[in-house]
């Protein structure tokens, strides 16, 4: 790579984005696959079309029935022109009074905290963050107002970094999450955009798909075993690298899915930042490796099931030592009550979800277990009166992990909506309760009064000097 001495590479990172790209790849095309062929529609095969309409009526008529048991219709789009407000006011511990207060817009955020305690305030700070500063005032700490040049704001990070006052993996953090958020105003459109090109592009390889018929199986659906048609269809390695190579077109051409893209393979292997990772790797180069080596892949036959034209299993053995099953149980709607597998070399991970819907009263439980853990959170709703009622465990020990519970209140349908928790706990101890009223307008910015300093372009003995005034205030 450009730039970098590649025999000072750490060893154990240079294979890292390879290693989780391509697993990954392998699974998203898979994934991809079925969420694309719901867009297939046209003069293809009869196998083809009721595959199609299988996928399609398992996935859309599960997300209208859970659009409907929440009952929030008339809060879609709610933020669509970008603005927000958020004003909270929570009880801690019965002595302790929390108020917070944040609006948003593309152009800028602020926000407000304030401590109390019997009527006094024990710390109150102030944010304000544009596309060109960053300024936040503490008077309990100092009378300045901290301030940040974010168009300067890379130089003086690596300036702090020479001077021994931050290490490069926190110093190229905080320049990846600046010159990230810099970006906010336009990012969630332009990447809309790419990923429906991605999922033209799936559609298009679903269309060259050979699906045919094979034999049907017996499977637990609705509460009962049905027998149920099945279907072959033999995803080559010709078929992924395509995949791959129509993500390297977008990802070059479209920013905001660049850069979703980079924070996601960082993630998956194991880099503090994109930043961190673009060090080592040209992400072009790698995404014309990974095509490279699928397109030696050997075909994987993926098995689909379906009950009354819809999926009721997906099974699929991309190698040896791997493999990928969903099963889909049913119930009042098609994902109610489904299972996902995914085995590997390195252990298995397991994903159920189990539902029911009586009434008004909606349940939902979410299990997900690997070879080192089993988290499961519960769900209860009644959408009539707006009580909910979240509860997470730990699966192996039974240990409720964090408990939320309260009302949703439907202020301004579309405009206003009020969460009044009653209780929020963890490990058994609450911590808050109280309200937070959430709108879709902006309200008046208010900026930290006072002497700014500009706390990224000071020397280490400037910030020695700093330090050791606010240790004297507290």
């Amino acid at each position: 790579m450009e730039g970098m001495d590649k025999g000072s590479m750490e060893p154990e990172k240079t294979g890292r984005a390879m290693k989780a790209i391509i697993p990954a790849a392998v699974l998203a095309g898979l994934v991809l696959l079925l969420l694309g062929v719901a867009y297939a529609t046209g003069s293809i095969g009869n196998k083809k079309k009721a595959l199609a309409g299988a996928i399609e009526n398992t996935f859309t008529q599960s997300l209208e029935a859970m659009g409907k048991a929440w009952q929030l219709e008339e809060y879609q789009g709610m933020f669509k022109d970008g603005e927000y407000s958020a004003e909270a006011d929570f009880r801690m511990g019965g002595l302790l009074q929390l108020e917070m207060l944040v609006n948003g817009n593309t152009q800028a955020y602020g926000a407000k905290i304030d401590l109390g305690y019997f009527g006094s305030s024990l710390f109150y700070a102030q944010l304000y963050v544009d596309k060109g500063e960053l300024l936040l005032g503490i008077p309990y700490i100092s009378e300045y107002v901290f301030r940040v040049d974010r168009e300067t704001f890379e130089a003086d990070v690596e300036n702090l970094a020479r001077q021994g006052l931050l290490d490069q993996e926190t110093a190229g953090y905080l320049e990846s999450l600046n010159e990230g958020s810099r970006k906010v105003d336009f990012k969630d459109e332009e990447l809309k955009q790419g990923m429906l090109e991605i999922a033209k592009d799936v559609k298009d390889i679903f269309y060259s798909l050979e699906v045919e018929g094979c034999e049907s199986r017996e499977l637990t659906v609705d509460g009962a075993v049905r027998s149920c048609k099945g279907y072959r269809a033999a995803l080559t390695g010709e078929h992924m690298a395509a995949y791959i190579l129509d993500i390297k077109r977008v990802y070059e051409k479209n920013e905001a899915f660049r850069d979703y893209c980079n924070e996601l393979v960082a993630a998956a292997a194991g880099f503090g930042s994109a930043r961190e990772l673009l060090g080592y790797y040209d992400m072009v180069g790698l995404l014309e490796e990974t095509a490279s080596e699928l397109g030696e892949h050997s075909p994987i036959d993926i098995y689909f099931y379906t009950y009354k034209k819809r999926l009721a299993r997906i099974y699929a053995q991309p190698e040896e030592g791997t493999s990928f099953e969903w099963n889909f149980y049913g119930g009042s709607f098609p994902l109610e009550n489904m299972e996902l597998a995914i085995s590997g070399h390195e252990g298995e991970i397991k994903l159920a979800r189990r539902g029911s819907l009586s009434g008004s009263a909606y349940q939902a439980e979410y299990e997900v277990e690997d070879s080192w853990e089993d988290i499961t959170v519960t769900l209860e709703y009644d959408k009539e009166k707006g009580d909910f009622r979240f509860q997470g465990y730990d699966g192996y020990g039974g240990i409720s992990t964090f408990l939320l519970e309260g009302k949703l209140k439907k202020s301004i349908p579309g405009k206003k909506l009020v969460v009044s928790i009653d209780s929020f706990s963890l490990g058994g101890e609450e911590l808050l309760a109280g309200d937070i009223k959430v709108t879709n307008q902006c309200g008046d910015f208010e900026l930290p009064e006072g002497e700014r300093l500009d706390i990224t372009k000071m020397t280490q003995k400037e910030w020695e000097e700093f330090l050791q005034e606010i240790y004297g205030n507290m």
